[in-house]
């Protein structure tokens, strides 16, 4: 692992045991080692994260690894407690603590054989509900809160450059869905939200994407979530970043219930009585 900017000479790899929060800048000159937001590793019962048996906390926190791989605010303790989300690649926890660095094969000439356009989500929860996927009714419209990380080489600026025609980026979250049966269908969502001007390392602000396109059919879907250049029709993907994916089941819309409206009975002085 290098840092960008270093050719291909190792980076500062330091690592910590736990830290609450966030992690720590260094106090010398090292791009990988710069203080990010940890917000799985809350500092609040039943499991507050402590930081009292570490020297420093800057580089990876192994507490705070264990549980962005479990997606468990616990970790290895239990029962636990769940988090929004779970990362699945170490790559997304070492790109996590890790900013502006690059993985390198020792056997093929150090070559990278990492993508240089990452990310990571932070949290993702449904609004009105737990941080766990609803289901989805047909016809309705749902709303999520996100929170994201740039674990990439470069900024997402949304500006061109002075003087340059070169055109203006905008990075946007966008999603799509797939099926999870043979069919194999799968079409880009309406929903999109902005996610520029954040430099490697850096949190988004939390922001609500809406996911109103049901699709017609119940059944189990998955939500893809991925960042898009929608100007150079691009997306992270693309590069060999995975995907943020979200199972979701489908079903009917609710029936309502009919009403029923009295009718009169008739007496033998009519319907308005004698």
């Amino acid at each position: 692992m290098s840092s960008f900017g270093s050719g291909d000479k190792p980076t500062q790899a330091n690592h910590f045991s736990d830290v609450a929060n966030r992690t720590e800048d260094v106090s010398f000159d090292d791009l990988a080692l710069v203080g990010v937001e940890d917000p799985i590793s809350i500092n609040q019962q039943p499991c507050p994260a402590s930081g009292a048996a570490s020297f420093n906390h800057y580089g990876l926190s192994q507490i705070g690894a264990n549980r962005w791989a479990r997606g468990n605010r616990c970790g290895i303790d239990l029962p636990g407690e769940l988090w929004s989300v779970q990362w699945t690649r170490a790559e997304q926890i070492l790109f996590h603590y890790f900013t502006r660095v690059h993985l390198r094969d020792a056997n093929n000439d150090k070559q990278i054989i990492s993508p240089a356009w990452r990310w990571n989500p932070l949290k993702f929860q449904w609004k009105a509900t737990d941080s766990q996927p609803p289901v989805l009714r047909i016809g309705s419209s749902y709303q999520a809160v996100i929170q994201i990380q740039n674990t990439g080489i470069y900024p997402w600026q949304c500006i061109g450059l002075d003087g340059f025609p070169i055109p203006d980026s905008r990075y946007n979250l966008r999603y799509f869905w797939s099926s999870t049966g043979p069919s194999g269908w799968w079409q880009l969502g309406k929903g999109e939200v902005s996610v520029c001007d954040i430099q490697p390392g850096d949190p988004s602000p939390e922001k609500i994407i809406a996911i109103d396109d049901i699709p017609t059919t119940a059944g189990h879907y998955i939500l893809h979530f991925d960042i898009n250049d929608t100007v150079k029709n691009s997306w992270f993907r693309s590069g060999g970043w995975p995907t943020y994916d979200v199972e979701v089941q489908v079903v009917s819309p609710v029936t309502p219930t009919p009403t029923h409206t009295l009718t009169p009975t008739p007496t033998s002085c009519g319907f308005d009585g004698c």
